[in-house]
């Protein structure tokens, strides 16, 4: 199989806003989309949709009673789950079941792709020895007004972002203690995961499903793409999903803890003072004002997409170096950016799972990745395989990175970080992580 994905998702929404979904992506270039309809009502969108590579599923009495049944689930054969997460999680396995692409993406219906380069290419660099690629959020904001429809909702180019972590800046944006964020937002912060479907699922999720076979690593962030997510859609739609969680429709016991305290807040503010208030609590979560917005972006915390230079484009030292390979040398050296002219040069990638502070290098030389090990000095070098070695990764509070080798075989030796220094050389050798090996990702 090449490098073809697929998606999933599961849908209870305005058929304008699943063809809004299709649209996007099948101009993306997705092969196949499971859209499992969620509400029996939703059969109208059959007629609306007239393409081979969207199949849907409709989740009615007969599907769930005659469903096959996948072993990771946590409920009975032959009924329909309460909660919306197992319903998903049904759904996740049945599509990877099917699936005939190397990869598949779980999403939902509010949440868009955003690539910035060609995600077949992309894809193609992972290891051969890691299950999945995560692909963090990015959650949007609205300047001056809120979106006039539903299909207007995607029009914004402003977005939150994660990527530094300041609750005390947040806490001035949201001066209201009952509007409980997580650094700024109220969706998941964890992101969304392309699979492997050639791969047992011990574990599904939403958001990072666990891999059978424990030889594989998983959950390391692709930093070429974001999920953009519209988690507040229109003002009368967040207004509604307000009012269905104070008659508890929706059953979502999964709920972090954040919010879960911002959704009772708003629910005992509807119960006293009714709707007004739900249309009060949307402006002030999801509407900033210009004043607000150029804060947001000096300090980072929000990104216009269409400002391609809110990602970086190298790993650098701390002393502004570049981290290259040195095609001549065989090994990773710390060089100025005006040598990367140089075909002899080709900078690096440091491709991160933050959650279990892992990494793993590479780097993309004639269209193919690939992955950098250490030699028994601690020298980086070019691997010879499609497995990728994984080193440890420590993250401190303004985002740099320390990249940490356990020298497994060597008894004697303490575990050493990657350092750079003036020379511009770098190697596994030194166990404490200071200035010199603290390196800047994307």
């Amino acid at each position: 199989m090449s490098s073809t994905w697929s998606l999933v998702t599961t849908v209870k929404a305005p058929d304008e806003l699943i063809e809004r979904f299709i649209h996007h992506y099948i101009n993306l270039g997705v092969s196949k989309m499971y859209i499992f309809l969620d509400s029996p009502d939703d059969q109208d969108i059959y007629n609306k949709v007239n393409d081979d590579r969207v199949v849907f599923l409709l989740c009615d009495d007969n599907f769930w009673k005659f469903r096959e049944h996948f072993h990771p689930l946590r409920y009975k054969k032959g009924e329909r789950p309460d909660y919306v997460e197992y319903r998903q999680y049904h759904n996740l396995l049945h599509a990877s079941s099917i699936c005939e692409t190397e990869w598949l993406l779980n999403v939902d219906i509010d949440e868009l792709l955003f690539p910035m380069s060609n995600i077949e290419e992309e894809l193609s660099y992972i290891p051969g020895n890691v299950f999945s690629a995560l692909i963090r959020p990015l959650e949007a904001v609205y300047l001056n007004k809120e979106p006039e429809s539903l299909i207007n909702t995607f029009d914004t180019r402003y977005f939150k972002s994660r990527r530094k972590i300041d609750y005390d800046f947040w806490n001035e944006i949201y001066p209201d203690e009952g509007l409980k964020h997580k650094s700024g937002f109220f969706g998941h912060v964890t992101g969304k995961s392309f699979i492997r479907t050639s791969e047992d699922i011990f574990r599904p999720s939403c958001h990072l499903p666990v891999p059978m076979n424990e030889n594989f690593s998983h959950g390391f962030v692709m930093n070429s793409m974001f999920v953009l997510h519209f988690e507040a859609m229109t003002r009368p739609l967040f207004v509604q999903k307000m009012i269905n969680r104070a008659g508890k429709v929706y059953n979502t016991p999964f709920l972090d803890e954040a919010s879960k305290i911002r959704i009772k807040y708003l629910t005992d503010r509807y119960a006293k003072s009714g709707e007004e208030s739900l249309h009060d609590a949307y402006l002030k979560m999801h509407v900033f004002d210009e004043n607000k917005m150029s804060k947001c972006l000096e300090a980072g915390f929000v990104v216009n997409i269409d400002d391609r230079e809110f990602i970086n484009k190298n790993v650098t030292n701390s002393h502004g170096d570049i981290m290259a390979y040195s095609v001549r040398e065989d090994m990773v050296r710390a060089v100025d950016e005006a040598v990367l002219d140089n075909a002899s040069f080709i900078p690096i990638r440091i491709t991160a799972n933050y959650d279990s502070s892992e990494c793993f290098i590479s780097f993309i030389q004639s269209g193919k990745a690939s992955f950098v090990c250490s030699d028994r000095d601690g020298v980086p070098r070019k691997s010879k395989g499609n497995v990728a070695q994984i080193f440890g990764l420590n993250k401190d509070k303004n985002g740099l990175v320390s990249i940490k080798f356990d020298f497994k075989h060597d008894e004697k030796r303490n575990p050493q970080f990657l350092t750079a220094n003036r020379s511009g050389a770098v190697a596994f050798s030194k166990e404490v992580a200071k200035d010199w090996e603290r390196f800047s990702v994307n």
